[in-house]
């Protein structure tokens, strides 16, 4: 909290408002259909990822990530739709067409979602071994030849 404060009063002393900088025109809108749609997407795909292994994947987990594919299609639709009328879309897409910027991109996805894995039971977990009545973290603290069981 105080840090978030000094940088709040630290930002209102250094940036410059929008008076003094002659802009008459309002700042960028918040694309509140691309939100909903790019939320109902990662709902989508993030619960069943999650929750099916705990729930040994029921039908509507795969259900669920079929329909993210649509879900995502339609907000890639919403925000091109959005920056053709020249308005401010959630995402700008053209920053994709950068090659350092998607390759960055592509590089923190794959460190990120190799380091959740073992340590939240994400996508590439260690779930998968031959005793799952032991959790990964239970196995690094008691190994298999010591008393508890």
């Amino acid at each position: 909290m105080p840090l978030g404060a000094l940088t709040l009063a630290g930002a209102v002393r250094a940036l410059p408002s929008g008076a003094q900088t002659g802009a008459e025109q309002p700042g960028p809108r918040l694309d509140l259909p691309g939100v909903g749609l790019l939320a109902v997407a990662l709902l989508l795909l993030t619960v069943p990822l999650v929750e099916g292994q705990n729930l040994d994947w029921p039908a509507w987990s795969g259900v669920a990530l079929v329909a993210s594919l649509p879900a995502f299609a339609a907000f890639l639709w919403r925000e091109r739709r959005v920056a053709a009328r020249a308005g401010d879309p959630l995402v700008p897409l053209q920053l994709f067409r950068r090659r350092r910027f998607a390759v960055g991109n592509l590089v923190a996805l794959v460190f990120f979602a190799g380091n959740a894995g073992p340590r939240s039971g994400g996508a590439f977990s260690l779930g998968a071994t031959e005793d799952r009545s032991y959790s990964y973290i239970r196995r690094r603290r008691y190994p298999r030849n010591d008393s508890r069981t």
